[in-house]
């Protein structure tokens, strides 16, 4: 699958972080919420700044890790308060079983913004493509126009079909070099004509 590049954003979308500079100008606290996410790392990676990445992806994982831990405390001890005593085994547990389901739901969110982006990106490519496409028809259009004011003047005034066959294939601008100076020809050869027909 393409890797699709997208940027970061801070202060409700007022910053926009595209390149390494932008993020060492702007580092805050509000990069937390991107540390967590692990969309930081995501961000290194997509750059190829990958060593930077591996070293986001390890403070990562020793914060999930300690934190782990604190929670475990931190829920042994909430339920301390209502019952009178639950094993550190059993909150650790309970946690493990809370962090899966949080994390699948984040993976999913993490999945469906990666997949909006891809969208939009192929949504843009389709406008290119629907562009050309355009652009095909028109040059075709045109050049049946020419094609039929060639045949025209063909029938009218002589011009070699090898002469309006060497018009296909041809740029548009050389192709319009040589209608003018088959143009040229034509008039010439009308000339030539109407001189003939008077001085018999």
């Amino acid at each position: 699958m393409k890797t699709i590049k997208f940027d970061l954003k801070l202060k409700n979308g007022e910053i926009t972080l595209r390149t390494l500079d932008d993020l060492e100008e702007n580092l805050s606290p509000e990069l937390f919420t991107h540390f967590h996410s692990g969309k930081l790392a995501k961000w290194l990676r997509v750059r190829k700044l990958d060593e930077l990445a591996e070293k986001m992806e390890a403070l990562r994982a020793q914060h999930l890790e300690d934190k782990n831990e604190l929670d475990v405390k931190l829920f042994k001890n909430l339920c301390e308060i209502f019952v009178s005593e639950v094993s550190e085994e059993d909150a650790r547990e309970a946690m493990q079983d809370y962090q899966l389901v949080t994390f699948e739901q984040n993976s999913n969110d993490e999945e469906i913004e990666s997949l909006k982006g891809e969208i939009e990106q192929l949504k843009i490519e389709n406008e290119m493509l629907k562009a050309k496409g355009e652009e095909v028809e028109e040059f075709k259009a045109e050049n049946e126009k020419l094609k039929a004011k060639i045949d025209k003047e063909n029938s009218v005034f002589g011009v070699s079909r090898e002469e309006i066959n060497s018009l296909w294939g041809l740029s548009e601008r050389d192709r319009r070099a040589k209608l003018d100076e088959l143009k040229e020809k034509v008039k010439f050869r009308s000339l030539s004509e109407a001189i003939k027909i008077k001085t018999y």
